[in-house]
């Protein structure tokens, strides 16, 4: 095991110790058109919802300089991201130790999860650019009460740019070592008292940061908001990637016997609208009507033969459409009582096209065809009991096609008195089995049950000062009925149970010219008859920021990630050593329409791997540009 560095320094470990838990999103003034998602809830504030949330908004991100939307994800308490190499490689993102796709993904709202891949309905976060993110959100437990299936863990919300500037547009340009180049221009600004508009256009070329690794894409998005007794809010987007790497159990390039590399493309398109009017002072009605069109190709080699049986190469071609409509009603019942009821539809239609070849001239086809609708229905309540105590609870139930229904709670309470909160949270949840698991020709299993989790959160927040702040929380999740491949039947089957347990914690400092933020987490987990891939039990780290002038400043980011198991092919199950990671940043704001930077990321070449055989990137060196007009 590797224990980070200084941690002979008492501050520094009390500090962890004690921790704190995320404040809640920061509300806009009165008269500003920002629209606060809130994520947890369909509320129209977080001031009082005794939740687990982290914000990472416009101002953080471009303040950490990160190269890409995965290290941002990193320096958040609870969340550990595992990639196959670079951006080209799949990428695993474990909320409080749970399943990557036990995490729902919204952009603006659409959900993004895909049923028809082999990981269970998980989202690749590498096809993310923050140059169109305006604000991140994750919240952690059991969410189906609120968001349907598949919110097993938590949910991660993404949503794009939308709020102007002093100067409406904006153009960037980064460049670095391995190939790797961005680009993206950005316009927002108020067409009237309001409306807003904002679009982004933007691609990046990663290189080959690791051998066999190789990943672009290119895409764009727009946003039309506007407020008043009918508000609404409008999004597009589009994105087209291109990615290589090395096959997941291969042992990358440091093992991998068959040197050709895994080929994939991916398209997505989205669209989405959000209506609320007004009826009167009391009640308000919304409306979301989404859709969500996207398509992956994949070409896989195949993997030889090692400690581990092979894989034999395979081809797919697989599309996926969704549409949701969602109709609400929120009713202040009274000063204190807000009630919110509503009915969710969702239908989904994935197929794949494709075949797994044995041996030369001799494969089977692995096709399938679904689709299944869902009808939800949902309420929710809040009580401010007192000026210092809310109740929150929620109920839902959902009816998708061919399987039983189900019905998931959540509730929970909060405490609160000027800078002091403790809050308690506890849920269900379940989702759906992915069509992959179900329909696969070779593998799937028609007959699976949905899987289930349930889950508390207890946590506390103290705010000494405006510019400090402490908390801690303690978790625990429970998975049942998850589904495993069993290689007697050669199938997918119902069977095992994971029990997860833990806490997060951090401290952040805030004064008029320095920024620090220390996060830690510890995850205990117990699976039956398994022990789960690529999940250290203790990660932490630190986000640093100083600005010694009004034109600089200065940054670093910090990951510290302790040992964990993992298995490929070549080598079998094997232990990763842990590892400390150093992200170095300065920028230069030269005038009001030219800022400059560059970056050196793992600055320290710390010789690490998140998979077997795939080795984190060496020092590279970033330098960008962006111009505001």
């Amino acid at each position: 095991m590797q224990y980070p560095p200084f941690t002979h320094i008492a501050s520094w470990a009390i500090s962890l110790a004690i921790g704190l838990t995320t404040p809640a999103v920061s509300m806009a003034d009165d008269d500003s058109l920002e629209t606060i998602v809130v994520t947890g809830s369909r509320t129209a504030s977080a001031n009082n919802l005794p939740v687990k949330r982290t914000v990472l908004e416009r101002a953080e991100i471009e303040r950490r300089n990160t190269a890409s939307v995965l290290e941002l994800l990193r320096g958040i308490d609870g969340v550990h991201v595992s990639q196959y190499g670079g951006r080209g490689g799949i990428t695993s993102v474990f909320l409080q130790g749970a399943e990557p796709n036990f995490t729902v993904v919204l952009i603006d709202g659409v959900k993004v999860n895909d049923p028809n891949n082999s990981r269970g309905g998980s989202f690749n976060f590498a096809n993310l650019n923050t140059a169109e993110i305006e604000r991140i959100e994750v919240v952690r437990g059991p969410y189906s009460s609120i968001y349907g299936s598949d919110a097993l863990s938590g949910v991660i919300n993404i949503v794009t740019r939308i709020a102007p500037g002093e100067r409406p547009l904006l153009i960037s340009a980064e460049v670095g070592e391995e190939g790797l180049f961005r680009t993206s221009a950005s316009y927002a600004a108020e067409l009237s008292d309001t409306t807003n508009l904002a679009a982004t256009v933007h691609s990046a070329r990663e290189g080959e940061i690791v051998d066999g690794n190789d990943y672009e894409n290119v895409g764009a998005s727009l946003r039309l908001r506007g407020t008043g007794q009918l508000s609404y809010d409008l999004s597009a987007r589009w994105l087209d990637s291109e990615s290589e790497a090395f096959p997941e159990d291969s042992g990358g390039p440091q093992l991998a016997v068959l040197r050709a590399v895994d080929e994939r493309e991916y398209q997505q398109a989205s669209l989405a609208a959000r209506l609320a009017y007004q009826l009167n002072d009391n009640t308000s009605v919304h409306l979301l009507a989404s859709y969500l069109d996207q398509e992956e190709q994949q070409l896989s080699p195949g993997i030889a033969p090692g400690v581990l049986d092979p894989i034999p190469s395979t081809t797919s071609d697989a599309e996926l459409s969704r549409y949701n409509i969602t109709l609400h009603a929120v009713t202040e019942l009274s000063d204190t009582l807000t009630l919110i009821g509503g009915l969710d539809f969702q239908n989904e239609d994935g197929e794949q096209v494709g075949a797994v070849e044995f041996f030369p001239g001799f494969s089977l086809p692995t096709d399938f065809e679904l689709d299944r609708d869902i009808l939800g229905v949902f309420t929710e309540l809040q009580w401010d009991a007192t000026d210092n105590i809310s109740l929150s609870a929620s109920v839902r139930n959902d009816d998708p096609d061919e399987i039983g229904s189900e019905t998931t709670y959540k509730a929970g309470a909060q405490w609160a008195a000027d800078d002091l909160r403790v809050y308690a949270t506890w849920g269900e949840a379940f989702k759906l089995p992915s069509f992959f698991a179900l329909g696969h020709a070779l593998v799937g299993n028609p007959n699976l049950q949905p899987e289930l989790s349930e889950g508390w959160t207890v946590g506390v927040d103290h705010t000494f000062s405006d510019r400090f702040q402490i908390g801690a929380s303690v978790f625990q999740n429970e998975y049942e009925d998850l589904i495993d491949f069993d290689f007697q039947l050669f199938t997918n089957v119902n069977r095992n149970r994971v029990e997860t347990e833990g806490y997060e914690a951090y401290v952040q400092v805030q004064q008029e010219q320095f920024t620090l933020r220390a996060h830690l987490t510890y995850v205990d987990i117990d699976a039956e008859d398994a022990t789960l891939r690529q999940r250290p039990d203790w990660r932490g780290g630190l986000n640093l920021s100083w600005s010694p002038s009004e034109a600089l400043q200065l940054g670093a980011n910090w990951l510290w990630v302790d040992d964990s198991f993992d298995s490929s092919i070549p080598s079998g199950p094997t232990t990763l050593d842990g590892y400390n990671r150093i992200d170095l940043h300065a920028t230069w704001q030269a005038t009001q329409a030219l800022t400059a930077w560059i970056a050196i990321d793992n600055a320290a070449n710390e010789d690490y791997a998140e998979s077997v055989g795939f080795p984190g990137a060496d020092t590279r060196a970033r330098a960008g540009v962006r111009f505001a007009f």
